[in-house]
């Protein structure tokens, strides 16, 4: 016969590692929020940079499949001796997967435009301050005038520098690439990064996106061939000798229909898309007004379809012409004439339903 001490005893080295189980499932998956603090000193070409612009972003990453997009939370100006804070950082950690889940980063902008804007991972620890310093780098200026064949005024008309390594989901960590052109036809585009950019191009007003030809420095159509790269170093200040834009846009046409139910009442809120014929991509599109009336404004020249559907889901989708695409009429559309009485009723998709 077995004590009762002895059971008591088997009982405990059962119970025990059941507990160490449970204990262990019971854990959370991310560790408490805690908060940090992050310092240090901005230089260029080795001396501290007065009221140059630090800001803080912040990326809050719970799914590690999810890209990575920053938020900026804070914007600091540093001292006269270059020096900047955040304090207060939140900090948690998945333990599960092993990640930060609260992601920071620094963007330094020299307001004099000599040094090219920067960014920096920062880590925060808990608890602590940790010293992030930032050296930035000589940038380039490129600079030059722009003119209309119209003799209209330049101020609509953008030069823009393009990169096309360039990383797009936080374009705010980058340096400016574009920039308006003044009133009197000047440009500049400053601290940029020192690299070699896929072209220079001009666009806006009446006139269609024409790029820089560094041989014969005029504009013409935009290509991918090596032959428009725009190489700058750092420190360099390229003028570009004056340019002209004359190509102007092919003439556009504006598309306009009503949409209203059975009994002629407008519907307002209906999605009217433009696609072209054989595509099923839409081109354009648009929200019909309390009028029930849509338009399509700046459509080029081709032969469309017309799509239209409820996104409430009260009324049944159709097709300009018929219930399918195959049975869609088709809109010719020659660029600078109009098109009208692109009109369709609908059907309620009650009414449908009940009809079955």
């Amino acid at each position: 016969m077995r004590s009762r001490h002895a059971v008591r005893t088997a009982l405990v080295a059962v119970v025990a590692p059941l507990a160490l189980v449970a204990a262990g499932l019971a854990t959370p998956a991310t560790a408490a929020v805690t908060t940090g603090d992050i310092k240090g000193v901005v230089t260029f070409d080795g001396a501290p940079v007065d009221f140059a612009k630090v800001q803080l972003f912040r990326s809050i990453d719970r799914d590690p499949t999810d890209e990575l997009r920053y938020d900026r939370i804070k914007t600091f100006n540093t001292s006269s001796s270059g020096r900047f804070s955040f304090s207060g950082l939140k900090l948690e950690r998945d333990r599960k997967n092993g990640f930060d889940i609260y992601r920071y980063r620094v963007v330094v902008t020299d307001r004099s435009g000599h040094a090219a804007k920067t960014f920096r991972e920062v880590k925060p620890r808990t608890g602590r301050t940790v010293t992030r310093n930032v050296t930035l780098h000589p940038g380039a200026t490129i600079t030059g005038s722009v003119a209309r064949s119209d003799g209209g005024s330049p101020a609509e008309l953008t030069v823009q520098l393009l990169d096309s390594s360039r990383e797009t989901i936080n374009p705010d960590h980058y340096p400016a690439l574009s920039t308006t052109v003044a009133a009197d036809g000047s440009f500049r585009i400053a601290g940029v990064d020192p690299i070699t950019y896929d072209h220079l191009s001009v666009s806006g007003g009446p006139y269609v996106t024409q790029c820089l030809d560094p041989v014969g420095n005029t504009l013409v159509d935009c290509t991918s061939q090596p032959g428009q790269y725009v190489p700058l170093a750092p420190r360099e200040t390229r003028v570009v000798p004056a340019l002209t834009v004359s190509k102007l846009k092919p003439p556009t046409s504006t598309l306009r229909g009503r949409i209203t139910d059975p009994s002629g009442r407008p519907l307002k809120g209906i999605k009217a898309e433009l696609r072209l014929l054989g595509r099923t991509t839409t081109k354009e599109s648009t929200l019909t007004r309390s009028s029930g009336r849509f338009t399509l404004p700046g459509t080029s020249s081709g032969t469309y379809i017309v799509r239209v559907t409820d996104p409430q889901g009260r009324w049944k989708g159709q097709y300009l012409g018929g219930a399918t695409a195959s049975a869609a009429q088709s809109v010719v559309v020659t660029g600078g004439t109009d098109v009208s009485g692109l009109d369709l009723r609908l059907t309620s998709r009650a009414s449908v339903r009940a009809a079955r």
